[in-house]
């Protein structure tokens, strides 16, 4: 629409006046420090006392018997290497064009 098809009684929009503020500047924060993990104690015989309770049995591991090696365990037996089927040789001689439909070159 033209600027002269605009009716004069239709106020303009003006900018709002621009505030000057100061850019804020946010101080470093130093990252928090890693608290040392002490090692925590259950309360086992409360908690076996609840597991008991729903009928279940409360079980117990501790990091010595993960982090040593099970004597119990032992290594499973390698299976023996697969023979793989011997490459075909290649055959050096001239490709033939063979037609699988009769009619081909008819309906083209």
């Amino acid at each position: 629409m033209p600027r002269s098809a605009i009716p004069a009684s239709t106020p303009e929009v003006q900018a709002p006046p621009s505030v000057s503020r100061k850019p804020q500047v946010q101080e470093p924060v130093a990252p928090p420090q890693a608290a040392a993990l002490a090692p925590v104690v259950l309360p086992t015989e409360e908690l076996t006392s609840v597991v008991a309770s729903a009928g279940l049995e409360w079980v117990q591991t501790t990091h010595a018997a993960i982090d040593s090696p099970s004597a119990e365990v032992a290594p499973a037996a390698s299976r023996p290497r697969r023979q793989r089927k011997p490459k075909q040789p290649v055959v050096a001689e001239p490709l033939q064009q063979v037609e699988t439909q009769d009619g081909v070159e008819d309906n083209l």
